[in-house]
C-alpha cells in the first residue's frame, strides 16, 4: 500500500512538473511590441492611424504615433495588418490589400511610413485621457505630460480661447468624465502662458490648468440660471466704463437637444474662477453671440479695429467695442443685403436704382449665411454672381455647403482666412462621403469678403470634424504656419462605432500655407 501511494505522489508530481514544462512559454514573461506609423515627409508620429488584423482585432495609434500589441498568442507570429487613416495613403502590395506584414516580437519596435495626401498634417490629440497612453506604455522618453488625466476628462466638445490677464484662457463644450458619461455640461475651462512663454505647437500640445473642484474634478465655468447644459459663443475681452479688462462670452441654454431657450451674455468672476450673468438677451434674435461664434482677432483696418466681429464662420456680425454697446441688443450689426421690409416669408433685397445688389451693416437683420443666400438664389431674388458665399472647390468647381468655422487675418498671405467644416460632402475618388468631417480653406481681400474659391486640408472619413478654430496667436514665419483643432466624433455621421479616446476631442493640426493654392 505504501509503494502504490509513493508511486501515485511521484506520478502526480512528475504530471505537474510535465504540465507546468507545457504552460511554461505562453506564461513566460515578454515585453509589449511596439509599431510606430510616421509621416514620410516630416517623419513625425501620425495620431489616428487604424490597424486591423485578419483576425479583425483593431488598434489606433495614440498621438506619438504608437500602438501596441502584447496578446501573448501572437508573440512570434507574423502578422498582416492593414492601415487605414483618413488622408493619409499606405503602400498596397500586388493583390491590392491596404497594409503592410510585420513579425511580432518581444521588446521589439517597428517603423511604418505612409504618404500624405492632404495639406494639413494631423499633430496630436489636445483633449481627453491617454493621449500618448501606447508610447508611455512602451517607455517611449521625453513624453509631454497629460493633465487631462488628472482632471478625470474622457472628452471635451468644442473650444474656444481668448488672451485674458496675461495668459491664454481656453473653454470646452460638454465635457464627459472618466466615472460617469455625463460629466460638465456647463463649459470647463483651463488656462496656459502666451505663446511667446511655451514651445510651439508642434513641438507638444499645450499644457492646460484646469479650473477645477477640492476633489479634482472639473469646475463648470458657465452655471448660468436654468434647466439644462450652457454653451458658451464670442469670447473676447474688453474694457469696462472704469478701464478694467473684462472677459465676456455669450452663452446659451439648451433644451431638447439642440433648442436654445434663452440667451445672453456672461462676465468672469475673478474671485470665483466662473462666468457670471451680465445681461439676457430677447427671445428669437440671433445677431449677437450665439454658440460657435468665434471673435475675429486681428484686422488690417483702424475702421475695423473699433468693433468686434463674430464669425460663424465669416465675420459677418459686429459691435462697436464699447462696455455698454456689448450689452444693447440694438446696437449689433449683420452685413446683409436684405430689404427693411423683408421677412421669412417673404423676403426681398436691397437694390439700388440701377439694380445692383447693396450690402451694408445693418442693425436688427439676421446674418448672412451661404444657406439663406442659396435660397435666395432659388427664389429667383439672388444672381450666383451676387452672391457674397458662393464656395465651389479649388480644383474641381464643385459646390461646397458651409458650416462652422473662424476667420482671421493672414499677414503672410495679407488675406482673411476662414476654415470651415463642409456638410453633406459627397464621395470622390480619395475619401468617401462624409456629414461633417471635411475642412476647408478660403480666403477673401477683405472681412466682408467675398468667398469664392476653396481647398480642401484634412478629411476624417466618414467620422465627423466640427467647428475648427484657427490658432493666429500660435502662427510662425508671419503666418506662413498656421494651426487649427476642432472635435472629433461619431455624432451625425450614423456610425454606431466610436474610435476609443479619440471620440468628442480636439484634434490638432498644422498647415503651411505655401502647399495652399492662392486666390
Amino acid at each position: 500500500m505504501e509503494r502504490q501511494l509513493a508511486y501515485f505522489a511521484w506520478s502526480l508530481i512528475f504530471c505537474l512538473m510535465a504540465g507546468m514544462s507545457l504552460v511554461q512559454p505562453c506564461q513566460a514573461a515578454h515585453e509589449p511590441f511596439g509599431i510606430r506609423m510616421t509621416d514620410r515627409a516630416t517623419g513625425r508620429g501620425i495620431p489616428l492611424v487604424e490597424l486591423t488584423s485578419t483576425t479583425h482585432e483593431k488598434w489606433f495609434t495614440d498621438s506619438a504615433g504608437w500602438v501596441v500589441i502584447d496578446q501573448p498568442d501572437l508573440m512570434g507570429r507574423e502578422l498582416h495588418l492593414t492601415i487605414e487613416s483618413p488622408g493619409y495613403l499606405a503602400p498596397k502590395d500586388g493583390f491590392g490589400f491596404t497594409g503592410q506584414r510585420v513579425k511580432v516580437e518581444s521588446g521589439k519596435q517597428v517603423t511604418i511610413s505612409l504618404e500624405r495626401q492632404q495639406l494639413a498634417e494631423r499633430l496630436y490629440r489636445t483633449t481627453g485621457h491617454g493621449i500618448f497612453r501606447a508610447a508611455r506604455r512602451l517607455e517611449i522618453p521625453d513624453l509631454p505630460s497629460e493633465p487631462a488625466a488628472a482632471a478625470r476628462i474622457a472628452g471635451c466638445d468644442s473650444v474656444l480661447v481668448t488672451r485674458y490677464r496675461n495668459q491664454l484662457h481656453w473653454f470646452w463644450g460638454d465635457t464627459p468624465v472618466l466615472e460617469y458619461p455625463l460629466g460638465n455640461f456647463h463649459m470647463t475651462g483651463a488656462t496656459t502662458p502666451l505663446p511667446s512663454e511655451v514651445p510651439p505647437l508642434d513641438q507638444q500640445p499645450p499644457f492646460y490648468h484646469y479650473f477645477v473642484k477640492p476633489d479634482g474634478a472639473v469646475k463648470p465655468m458657465m452655471p448660468m440660471p436654468g434647466d439644462g447644459p450652457t454653451w458658451m459663443g464670442g469670447l473676447f475681452t474688453i474694457r469696462d466704463t472704469s478701464g478694467q479688462e473684462r472677459m465676456v462670452a455669450g452663452y446659451s441654454k439648451i433644451k431638447s437637444g439642440l433648442e436654445s431657450y434663452r440667451r445672453g451674455l456672461a462676465v468672469w468672476n475673478d474671485t470665483q474662477n466662473q462666468f457670471e450673468p451680465l445681461c439676457e438677451f430677447p427671445a428669437g434674435k440671433s445677431f449677437y453671440p450665439i454658440s460657435q461664434h468665434h471673435v475675429l482677432q486681428t484686422t488690417i483696418e483702424p475702421e475695423d479695429d473699433r468693433y468686434l466681429y463674430f464669425c460663424q464662420p465669416f465675420p459677418l456680425v459686429r459691435v462697436l467695442k464699447s462696455w455698454e454697446a456689448i450689452q444693447a441688443i440694438d446696437r449689433y450689426e449683420s452685413y446683409t443685403c436684405e430689404a427693411a421690409h423683408s421677412t421669412e416669408e417673404s423676403p426681398a433685397l436691397d437694390r439700388d436704382a440701377n439694380g445692383h445688389l447693396k450690402y451694408e451693416w445693418k442693425r436688427g437683420f439676421k446674418p448672412l449665411t451661404s444657406a439663406r443666400l442659396q435660397l435666395w438664389i432659388t427664389l429667383g431674388l439672388l444672381k450666383e454672381q451676387e452672391s457674397l458665399i458662393a464656395l465651389t472647390d479649388h480644383f474641381t468647381g464643385e459646390p461646397i455647403e458651409v458650416h462652422y468655422g473662424s476667420t482671421s487675418w493672414n499677414p503672410y498671405r495679407k488675406q482673411y482666412i476662414t476654415i470651415f467644416s463642409q456638410l453633406h460632402g459627397k464621395k470622390s475618388e480619395d475619401r468617401p462621403a462624409s456629414t461633417l468631417g471635411n475642412v476647408w480653406l478660403t480666403t477673401a481681400p477683405s472681412l466682408t469678403g467675398p468667398w469664392s474659391k476653396a481647398t480642401l486640408l484634412a478629411t476624417h472619413g466618414p467620422y465627423s470634424f466640427y467647428n475648427p478654430l484657427q490658432h493666429p496667436e500660435f502662427s510662425e514665419q508671419n503666418g506662413r504656419i498656421i494651426y487649427f483643432e476642432g472635435t472629433f466624433t461619431k455624432s451625425f455621421s450614423g456610425l454606431t462605432e466610436s474610435v476609443p479616446l479619440y471620440e468628442y476631442n480636439q484634434l490638432m493640426y498644422r498647415v503651411d500655407l505655401d502647399g495652399v493654392k492662392a486666390e
